[in-house]
Formats: C-alpha cells, sequence, structure tokens
C-alpha cells in the first residue's frame, strides 16, 4: 500500500471538506447578520405604514423624514443583498426567500413613495433593485 498517496488524498479531501463547511459558515453568518439588520430596521417604523392607504405626504415634516431614514436604510439594505446575490455569495434558496421579501414589501404605498423620493432626490441610483 502506497502510504503518501493515501496521506496525500486524506489531506485533499479534509482540505476540501473545510473549505466547504467554511463557506456554509459563513453563509449562515450572512443570513443571521442580514436577519439582525432587518429587525433593526423595520421595529421604529410605525406599523401604519404597512396599510393600502398610507401617504408619506400627510406626516409632518419630522416624522416623514424620520419613516424615509428608516427605509433608506432598508433599501440600502436591500441594495447590498443584490450585490451579494450577483457576487454569488448568497445561497439562492436565501436570496429567493429575500427577493420575495423585498417584493411583498413594495406592494405597499409607502415603500413604492419612499422609493420614489429616493431616485427622485438622488439619495439612490436605484442600484438596478427595482425598475
Amino acid at each position: 500500500m502506497n502510504w503518501t498517496a493515501l496521506s496525500v488524498g486524506a489531506a485533499v479531501v479534509g482540505l476540501v471538506w473545510n473549505a466547504y463547511e467554511a463557506r456554509r459558515a459563513t453563509r449562515h453568518q450572512v443570513f443571521t447578520e442580514y436577519t439582525r439588520r432587518y429587525q433593526e430596521i423595520m421595529l421604529p417604523i410605525p406599523t401604519a405604514v404597512f396599510s393600502s392607504d398610507f401617504d408619506l405626504d400627510r406626516l409632518d415634516l419630522a416624522d416623514r423624514e424620520a419613516v424615509l431614514r428608516a427605509l433608506r436604510a432598508y433599501f440600502d439594505m436591500c441594495s447590498e443583498e443584490l450585490h451579494l446575490e450577483r457576487g454569488k455569495k448568497l445561497d439562492q434558496k436565501v436570496w429567493k426567500y429575500w427577493q420575495e421579501g423585498i417584493l411583498d414589501l413594495l406592494k405597499f404605498p409607502a415603500f413604492r413613495q419612499a422609493w420614489g423620493y429616493m431616485v427622485r432626490f438622488g439619495v439612490s441610483s436605484g442600484s438596478g433593485l427595482v425598475s
């Protein structure tokens, strides 16, 4: 038996396994971090934002700016997620889950209206996130 070849083979298998586990752990860490950020961004947003008749323009200036700041943070995070997906840094199941969530939130008028503010006032170029 060739012990050298067996040792080299075992080392290669070990390296491949370690690379696989490191990638899996990194992807889990990314998912966990973005989940934490999502919760941090969404918790302070008034629940009225999630109604079908919400209108940012009916808020006083201070409240509107607070909501827009939070939604800008959300859109920035979504843009980062898109960047991770385009760079093949995400599991496709995770991206599909996030993408569905983004599209669901864009059904609410407040999110579409806030996106319009961002693009109109040059706060966001869109980065391919919403067309």
